[in-house]
């Protein structure tokens, strides 16, 4: 039986994109590290990125799957290193 769609945010680090609507967004842990651009609706910051300034941030994800450690999401944007999928800690994710 396929896992119910769970949506959560995952803990990243957030810079500026190119367009006012978005962020570039990098999230998950070497060797699976992946970065996106995402609308800034799907993305929580206490304090707007600068450019060069990374901040940290939350990017809503949707569980895909869950080991002991670590949970597989995938985020809702577009890909710029790796995949839109990337196994994170498991503590990086929260409701």
């Amino acid at each position: 039986m396929p896992m119910p769609v769970i949506s959560c945010y995952v803990r990243c680090d957030v810079l500026p994109g190119f367009f006012d609507s978005e962020y570039l967004v990098g999230f998950g842990e070497a060797p699976d590290k992946s970065s996106a651009f995402i609308d800034r609706c799907n993305v929580k910051v206490d304090t707007p990125p600068t450019s060069g300034n990374p901040t940290v941030g939350a990017v809503r994800a949707y569980i895909i799957e869950k080991e002991a450690d670590r949970i597989l999401i995938e985020v809702p944007g577009e890909p710029v290193v790796g995949g839109l999928r990337s196994w994170v800690p498991a503590d990086a994710v929260h409701s």
